[in-house]
């Protein structure tokens, strides 16, 4: 199995739209036939700050309200990790996260976008796969009762993953990449615990795992 942590928002990085503490036991859930145990903090900065590159994956879901700019010691933990070339798995609302630290866009491979970035009321969302990644080769379109993130801001070498449709216009919903020699997967799929009641929303999680520990592996 991998050793696995969870990042889960609390204190200064929880919101009101956003149950973190729910959120964190359905991912965990979903994690653990990959991963075995998971361990679960929500002390965000002391979580980062704490890593050596010893975790094989990295889950991150947290909000936006926290420090614009995480402490030097948790930029410090996150890039050991990093350089080590272990696994990164990023979260619906963690795309808002840390908005005065641009090297977050890079490290996650975009991000939410003040002033562009929307999503429509909760609602039914089609998802739709896009092919020709390990990720999602084999998976179907799926629908699930979630937000919709729309016009978040993808860097070019990211891989999409999943989109939906909005006004004749596709909007990535998950997207792989590698910051450096880490893969990094961002799910926005999952604002609540009834998100994750979706079997094709779970599966994404799941393969998601799979893969990026699998490509640490290999790249290890």
């Amino acid at each position: 199995m991998a050793r696995c942590v969870l990042i889960s928002g609390a204190g200064d990085y929880a919101d009101p739209w956003h149950p973190f503490d729910v959120l964190a036991e359905r991912q965990a859930a979903v994690l653990r036939p990959v991963t075995g145990d998971v361990e679960i903090r929500t002390d965000v900065e002391g979580a980062l700050a704490d890593q050596s590159g010893d975790a094989d994956l990295l889950v991150v879901s947290i909000g936006d309200a926290g420090p614009g700019t995480p402490t030097e010691a948790a930029r410090a933990g996150l890039h050991r990790h990093l350089d080590a070339g272990c696994a990164l798995l990023v979260l619906h609302v963690s795309a808002t996260a840390f908005p005065d630290w641009p090297e977050w866009e890079s490290i996650v491979g975009g991000r939410w976008v003040e002033g562009t970035t929307f999503h429509p009321e909760k609602g039914i969302v089609a998802v739709r796969i896009d092919p020709g990644h390990p990720i999602s080769t084999g998976l179907r379109d799926f629908v699930s009762e979630d937000e919709a993130y729309t016009a978040l801001r993808v860097g070019p070498e990211a891989s999409v993953l999943a989109h939906h449709e909005l006004d004749g216009s596709a909007h990535p919903l998950a997207w792989a990449h590698r910051s450096g020699r880490a893969p990094v997967v961002y799910l926005a799929l999952g604002h609540d615990g009834g998100a994750y009641d979706a079997a094709g929303t779970r599966e994404l999680v799941e393969r998601s795992a799979r893969w990026l520990l699998d490509d640490a592996r290999r790249a290890g």
